[in-house]
C-alpha cells in the first residue's frame, strides 16, 4: 500500500471533513465548530468505525484495493493498517485536489 504524503493531523482533518465537520484552529490545537477537539482517528477505533461505515455504504465507488486493506485491518484488529487504507481511499476516490494546510478544505469530488 502507498504511504500518504500528509501528516497525521492533516489526515485526521481530511477524515473530519469527509464526516461533515468543519475544522478550525487556534494555531496550536484543532477543533470542530462546537469546539470539540479533532478526533484521533489514527488511534481510536471508536472514532474510526463511523468513517469505515460511511465508506462501505458510499455508492458509486469501486476500489477493491482500499476495501481489501480496510477489511484486512479490521479482521486483524490493526488500526494502523485500517487507518492508512481509509486515507488511501479518501485520497484516491473522494479528494482529487485538496489543500490540507488550511482549516477550510478546497476539494473536488470525483464525478
Amino acid at each position: 500500500m502507498e504511504e500518504s504524503k500528509y501528516s497525521i493531523i492533516e489526515e485526521n482533518k481530511m477524515i473530519a471533513h469527509f464526516m461533515g465537520l468543519e475544522i478550525i484552529t487556534d494555531g496550536i490545537n484543532h477543533f470542530d465548530t462546537k469546539f470539540n477537539r479533532l478526533k484521533d482517528y489514527h488511534k481510536d477505533w471508536n472514532a474510526l468505525m463511523p468513517v469505515i461505515y460511511k465508506i462501505i455504504w458510499l455508492e458509486g465507488y469501486d476500489d477493491p484495493e482500499s476495501y481489501d486493506e480496510i477489511y484486512g485491518g479490521l479482521t486483524n484488529a490493526l488500526i494502523g493498517q485500517t487507518y492508512n487504507a481509509v486515507i488511501l481511499f479518501l485520497e484516491n476516490n473522494i479528494y482529487n485536489k485538496i489543500d490540507l494546510k488550511k482549516s477550510k478544505f478546497k476539494y473536488y469530488e470525483k464525478q
